[in-house]
């Protein structure tokens, strides 16, 4: 029974452990920022061109 326990334990741990590790993910994630970086310079670029 103790050996339950504390594998219920470590799982537990773990368990909230990497939920907490996954929201701080996913708050701090940005999709597609080297494209949307690439974009911004093209558009610069392209209006430097045309103007």
């Amino acid at each position: 029974m103790a050996v339950l326990l504390i594998l219920t334990g470590i799982y537990a741990a773990a368990g909230i452990f990497l939920y907490q590790r996954l929201t701080g993910l996913l708050r701090n994630w940005q999709t597609l920022s080297a494209s949307l970086d690439q974009l911004r310079k093209d558009r610069a670029c392209l209006g430097n061109f045309l103007a």
